[in-house]
C-alpha cells in the first residue's frame, strides 16, 4: 500500500496519524525481507537437496549447495530462520583467535552483519574484529544470503515421517505435504529427522568406557 494512498482525516490527532503511518512502514518492511517462502502452500514435491532445520548450520548448507547450482529446499518448522543466532543468542564465543580462524560462509556472514550494525550505528568497537550482533540484523543477514543463493524456504512445515527404501532415505511426509530428493540433510538441533529415518542414538554423554578416554566425564551406565 503506497504511504500517499492512505486516507486521514484533517481533524485526526497528530499523534493517531504519527501511529498509523508507522503501522504502514513495520508492516510494509515486513513483507519484503523474507526469503522465498510460503507457510500455508502445499511444498514443492520434488528437489535435489532438502535441508531439514534453518539452524545457522541448515542454512550453510542450504545456501552452499544453492551457489554450487543445486535446487535446493530448505524445511523449518517453525516459522523463522537462524535457529538460536537469531533468536537471542547474540554474544558469539570465538576465543582469542577468532577473527584469524572464521572465515568461509561464517566469515562472510559477520561481514555483512558488520556492515549493518556499523550503518545503524550499533557495531561495538573495534568494529572490524566484533562478533556481538543484534538478534534482528541476524535475521535479516540469514534471510538475503537464502534469497540471493535462490534457495525455496518452507516454513511452519512440520516432519511426520521419513520415506526410505531399505536404508536409502527417498521422501518426506510434512504437514504441508511430501517432499522428494537426491541428498538430506538432517541440521535440526535435535535430529529430528535422524530420529524419524530410525537412526540409533542415546540421550545424554556417553560413559567413560565408551568414550576410550581417561578424562571422560564419569556417568552412569
Amino acid at each position: 500500500i503506497p504511504l500517499h494512498s492512505i486516507s486521514m482525516r484533517h481533524d485526526m490527532p497528530a499523534s493517531l496519524r504519527t501511529v498509523l503511518v508507522c503501522a504502514t512502514v513495520f508492516a510494509l518492511a515486513g513483507s519484503v525481507d523474507h526469503a522465498q517462502s510460503t507457510e500455508s502452500a502445499r511444498i514443492g514435491a520434488r528437489t535435489e537437496i532438502v535441508v531439514f532445520g534453518a539452524t545457522p548450520g541448515g542454512i550453510a548448507a542450504a545456501v552452499s549447495a544453492a551457489r554450487a547450482g543445486r535446487k535446493v529446499q530448505l524445511i523449518e518448522p517453525s516459522a523463522w530462520v537462524g535457529g538460536m543466532m537469531s533468536g537471542g543468542l547474540s554474544n558469539t564465543d570465538t576465543g582469542q583467535r577468532g577473527p584469524e580462524v572464521i572465515s568461509g560462509l561464517a566469515g562472510e556472514w559477520f561481514r555483512r552483519v558488520r556492515m549493518i550494525e556499523q550503518m545503524r550505528g550499533a557495531c561495538l568497537e573495534p568494529c572490524a574484529s566484533s562478533f556481538l550482533f543484534e538478534p534482528q540484523v541476524a535475521t535479516q543477514v540469514f534471510e538475503s544470503m537464502l534469497r540471493e543463493a535462490g534457495v525455496a524456504v518452507e516454513r511452519s512445515a512440520h516432519l511426520v515421517e521419513v520415506k526410505k527404501d531399505g536404508t536409502a532415505i527417498t521422501g518426506l511426509v510434512t504437514s504441508r505435504g511430501d517432499v522428494r530428493a537426491d541428498v538430506f540433510i538432517d541440521a535440526s538441533y535435535e535430529g529430528d529427522l535422524m530420529k524419524l529415518a530410525g537412526v540409533p542414538f542415546r540421550i545424554g554423554r556417553e560413559p567413560r568406557r565408551m568414550a576410550g578416554a581417561d578424562d571422560a566425564a564419569a556417568l552412569a551406565e
